[in-house]
């Protein structure tokens, strides 16, 4: 887990053995930052919220699936819709008020 909207995954179809982790950037959601790219307390608290809420759903799930759907901007993560017992894990953050519907407009601040 690495926040509240890129998730790590085991790839065992990635043949290289030290590359077999890939970062998958949940799809059409905006999460709060946290620790040094936070950038005021509250977003801070809520960055680490998601990551919680996040690793708890998948600790919890019986079924993880994604769907890859391109290579982010900056090209070191994938993008997807990440699923969860057959729900979507950006409808359940976006429910829990831990990201906001994000599909490239401008970002509104956590801070205040």
């Amino acid at each position: 887990m690495l926040d509240g909207d890129t998730i790590q995954f085991e790839a065992l179809w990635v043949p290289d053995p030290i590359a077999k982790r890939i970062s998958v950037r949940i799809y059409g959601i905006d999460a709060p930052e946290k620790g040094h790219r936070a950038k005021c307390p509250q977003e801070d608290i809520l960055g680490q919220k998601a990551t919680d809420f996040i690793r708890s759903v998948i600790a919890s799930a019986r079924v993880v699936s994604v769907r890859l759907r391109d290579w982010d901007k900056y090209g070191g993560r994938v993008i997807g819709d990440v699923m969860i017992d057959g729900r979507s894990i950006a409808a359940l953050l976006i429910a829990a008020g831990l990201a906001r519907e994000h599909v490239g407009d401008a970002k509104i601040s956590w801070c205040g």
